[in-house]
């Protein structure tokens, strides 16, 4: 009996030994988890939970947050540049006056002119033909089409015959819309008023912007006041004419310009300004002392 209590004594203290052995190898684990950390921290390796930005330890949850952030601003940048749109458009208020001739354009005339500045010499061509309700004039240099007007009978160009880049154009539209004309085109519709020595054309313009969208806004860019004062009549390469001072006026200054019309089509023979000639040199009718 003796023999049998000693047994278990000896196997208590075989277990306590075990016990206590892996308890230290358990204080052991913890006590090295952090230093492993902590090696793996100073060794450039993000700790277990994190990711490393720009060379920075930052836990998941915020990296997350902050991709989401800049996910949601790029978002909101993009929409207001989709909805947000910047136009530019012209304000006309001109003077009335009577027409005293209709558009005297036919079809398959051409009207030739040589311009002359400082910086360049050029040949531009101005070709007349038929198109529904209204003359199609078509400019062409060096035999590249450059730019295309329908005009009515009072010299006005029609929207509706507008080209498809020209759709949509606000100043394009305003000018149809007036008796200045288009850009570049060799009647003007302020032309057809000329017979009386008292005419005296005026235009203000105002160039807007327009911001429309999310932010709408308008603003003046800048204004011009135009002004088309008859010299009364004469001779000009061989023609009939009538003779305007043309103005124009800025916040920039005054600039001012000599302009004959020939009398029975109404179309510029020649202008003569502070840095630019036009000459009418070939055209359906006869011409001297334009070579």
């Amino acid at each position: 009996m003796a023999k049998n209590n000693r047994k278990p004594r000896q196997v208590e203290k075989q277990a306590g030994k075990a016990l206590t052995a892996n308890q230290a190898n358990a204080a052991t684990g913890r006590a090295l988890a952090p230093a492993k950390s902590q090696a793996n921290a100073q060794a450039g390796q993000p700790a277990q939970g994190t990711v490393r930005i720009f060379g920075i330890n930052v836990s998941k949850k915020t990296a997350y947050l902050n991709l989401a952030a800049i996910a949601i601003f790029a978002i909101l940048v993009i929409s207001f540049m989709l909805l947000v749109r910047t136009s530019q458009a012209v304000e006309i208020s001109e003077s009335a006056y009577q027409r005293t001739a209709n558009l005297a354009l036919r079809a398959g005339e051409n009207y030739t002119y040589r311009i002359t500045s400082d910086s360049e010499n050029s040949t531009v061509i101005f070709t007349v033909s038929d198109a529904e309700s209204c003359k199609l004039v078509q400019m062409s240099s060096a035999g590249v089409g450059l730019m295309a007007f329908c005009l009515d009978y009072d010299g006005k160009a029609l929207v509706s015959g507008f080209s498809q880049e020209q759709r949509g154009n606000q100043v394009l539209e305003a000018l149809a819309n007036s008796s200045l004309g288009m850009p570049n085109m060799p009647l003007k519709p302020w032309m057809l008023g000329l017979g009386n020595d008292s005419f005296h054309y005026t235009a203000n313009i105002t160039y807007v912007t327009r911001t429309s969208g999310i932010m709408e806004s308008e603003g003046t860019v800048g204004n011009e006041l135009f002004e088309a004062i008859s010299l009364g009549k004469g001779e000009r390469l061989g023609r009939d004419a009538y003779k305007v001072l043309v103005r124009s006026t800025t916040l920039a200054g005054t600039s001012e310009s000599t302009i004959w019309v020939d009398a029975q089509k109404r179309v510029m023979l020649e202008m003569t300004g502070e840095n630019e000639s036009i000459v009418l040199v070939s055209a359906p009718f006869n011409l001297t002392g334009s070579n």
